[in-house]
């Protein structure tokens, strides 16, 4: 045999085998995934919360479903009346993510909110301190059944 090919054959067999690890490095799947804590920003996205508004006696009720990135999530809200006439009410949402690992899927949660002012109180939301559009679906004077219940 030749010398000139006794020597190229090693290097030969050394490219053939790099570039048969390297194609096969490439298209291997990866087995290995790196485990995030969810995603808070669909949270931050959120920007109105729809619910059921009841009136009776002095008392509002608002009543509605609040949705989540994941069933973790803490939700709680609270109700701030600035005194004048028609009272300004501001109902503070709050929404957080839970501690430890959280499948990611959308939960919803129902919320139920009661306080009094006058019938012609201001009623307006925020979510984690920013301003958001509360729609209200009027249900008049008189409440049913819980709709947090269906």
């Amino acid at each position: 045999m030749d010398p000139e090919k006794r020597n190229a054959t090693p290097w030969l067999i050394v490219a053939g085998i790099l570039i048969i690890g390297g194609l096969a490095w490439w298209l291997w799947p990866q087995k290995t995934q790196i485990m995030t804590p969810p995603n808070d920003t669909s949270v931050s996205t959120l920007d109105h919360i729809t619910a059921h508004h009841f009136w009776k006696d002095g008392t509002h009720t608002l009543e509605g479903r609040i949705t989540l990135p994941t069933p973790c999530h803490t939700f709680s809200s609270q109700v701030l009346i600035a005194e004048s006439y028609p009272e300004q009410i501001t109902v503070a949402f709050t929404v957080a993510p839970g501690a430890g690992v959280c499948v990611e899927m959308i939960a919803e949660k129902p919320f139920s909110i009661s306080f009094k002012a006058s019938k012609d109180a201001i009623i307006r939301a925020t979510l984690n301190g920013q301003s958001i559009t509360l729609d209200l679906i009027e249900q008049g004077d008189v409440k049913g059944d819980s709709i947090n219940k269906l």
